[in-house]
């Protein structure tokens, strides 16, 4: 799986890569300046992107993505397979079980493909705080929709 990781600050995005060489060292990781994404991702070719600023072109052409501490809240949002999950209070074990959830579903074991973390309802039910819609593309709405499927 190939990870590019666009965070700001840099220190952020070195130590997220280096968290990911350690604790994944299977999954190729490549680091890129945030401002530098858009234009990257078509070379890049991305499985997963890790970011904290959520661009339209990231939403419309990475097959999942990460967005960390958007707008300086204590969160994540993780979109994959349709599926966009909160991840309040995010950890670094929520940080790796989505990278491990597209790892899955690239290896064809992910079941239906959604995003697992502790704001996803089980199959089947929503989470009360659902909400149906586009996703917006500013960070401020990247999670307005929660465990949503479109």
């Amino acid at each position: 799986m190939r990870i590019v990781v666009a965070t700001i600050p840099r220190l952020e995005r070195q130590a997220v890569e280096a968290l990911l060489v350690a604790r994944r060292p299977q999954h190729a990781v490549v680091a890129c300046a945030a401002g530098r994404l858009d234009a990257a991702l078509p070379h890049l070719a991305p499985d997963l992107v890790v970011c904290s600023q959520l661009t339209a072109r990231v939403q419309t052409t990475a097959p999942a993505w990460l967005l960390l501490y958007p707008g300086g809240a204590d969160l994540g949002v993780f979109r994959a397979a349709g599926w966009q999950t909160i991840l309040a209070g995010i950890t670094v074990d929520d940080f790796l079980a989505c990278l491990d959830q597209v790892a899955a579903a690239l290896d064809g074991r992910a079941g239906d493909g959604r995003p697992r973390g502790p704001e996803t309802p089980p199959l089947g039910g929503e989470h009360p705080s659902t909400r149906r819609g586009p996703m917006a593309a500013s960070p401020e709405g990247a999670g307005a929709n929660l465990n949503t499927k479109s």
